[in-house]
């Protein structure tokens, strides 16, 4: 697969070790059980120490400080291997065969990551394990499976169930909401925040990739701290300019809203712009063509990409397709003159 330069730029810019993380995960070690095996509880900050610095390099545009309260217990049932509460308290079931890695910053007992999504599940899993309607594009199952003979085989291993708990804590998977909305950010409280939540300020920068050009963007974007700076940006602007509840709000308004079962009622003359690079409305996918057919005096023009082409983005941008909209402005048949006080007739 072929990676421009302005991918692999941003990719580093949000995972690569060496960006400055600006997330700060503080953790102290809360004595409640003492396995043999590590009656100090050495082992398990060692791994949970691990856990935070690789969720660190994830997040190096947020402020956000976290507070957890780490220790062993043997309260938890035999089916949990770690539960994360709300107070920030992360208990570690004491009592399974833990793999204890030697060397927790390497990952060479394991093959690589799969991933399964919440379509990928049988409808029994599903019906058990989940309430509501969650979207088939969830995610629910990330894993790695252990490579013979080098002593993880068999065994939960100890740092990714911390990072899997720590992570209910930062980015708020830890529990669906009571409706069964899947609103799944504990910052959002229900729409009634006093800070912006996480959430929304994580995918922001990836919302506005997606109305920009990545052509226009691997232009500008050329090195790891120009695509650094240009996510730090987005979300500088984000806290400026925008609200999760507006933005939520804005996208939710129309989603019971399906113009297709109307479109045979236009009877005007009617011009559909589309964008070749415009990845919000890919013209891929073919939606335009039936639709339009459907318009009585309707046509379309798909402008192609090109030097001054925006992606979504040149809707804006009235040089790109102002000739377009003069010649279909010039075919229609001439308005009679106004008189002071008359509104012009429908053609």
């Amino acid at each position: 697969m072929h990676i421009g330069k302005w991918s692999v730029a941003l990719a580093a810019a949000l995972v690569v070790p060496g960006t400055a993380s600006a997330i700060d995960i503080q953790l102290t070690y809360d004595k409640v059980a003492s396995p043999g095996y590590d009656l100090e509880g050495a082992i398990l900050m060692d791994h949970a120490e691990e856990a935070a610095r690789r969720w660190e390099l994830l997040y190096p545009y947020s402020n956000a400080t976290f507070e957890i309260d780490v220790n062993w217990t043997w309260d938890l049932d035999s089916n949990i291997l770690g539960n994360m509460d709300w107070t920030g308290e992360l208990e570690m079931n004491a009592s399974p065969t833990w793999f204890l890695d030697p060397t927790p910053a390497l990952d060479e007992e394991f093959g690589p990551l799969k991933r399964k999504q919440y379509a990928e599940l049988s409808y029994a899993v599903q019906d058990d394990a989940f309430n509501g309607s969650p979207p088939n594009g969830l995610e629910v199952a990330a894993w790695r499976e252990a490579t013979a003979d080098l002593g993880a085989e068999g065994r939960p291993d100890l740092l990714t169930v911390l990072m899997h708990e720590i992570g209910h804590w930062i980015i708020g998977l830890g529990g669906l909401d009571q409706d069964d909305t899947f609103d799944i950010d504990p910052a959002w409280l229900g729409g009634n925040y006093t800070a912006q939540p996480r959430g929304f300020l994580n995918i922001m920068p990836m919302f506005d990739m997606l109305v920009q050009s990545p052509a226009r963007l691997g232009e500008r974007l050329t090195t790891y701290a120009q695509a650094d700076a240009y996510v730090r940006e987005v979300v500088d602007e984000t806290l400026d300019e925008d609200d999760a509840n507006n933005i939520l709000y804005r996208f939710e308004a129309s989603f019971d809203y399906d113009p297709a079962k109307e479109v045979a009622a236009i009877t005007a003359p009617l011009l559909a712009i589309l964008l070749a690079d415009d990845e919000l409305n890919p013209v891929e996918l073919g939606v335009i063509e039936p639709l339009i057919a459907q318009v009585a005096r309707g046509r379309h023009v798909v402008i192609p990409t090109g030097p001054a082409t925006e992606a979504h983005r040149t809707q804006v941008e009235a040089s790109v397709w102002a000739a377009h909209l003069g010649r279909f402005l010039d075919s229609l048949p001439a308005l009679p003159p106004l008189t002071p006080g008359t509104f012009a007739p429908g053609r």
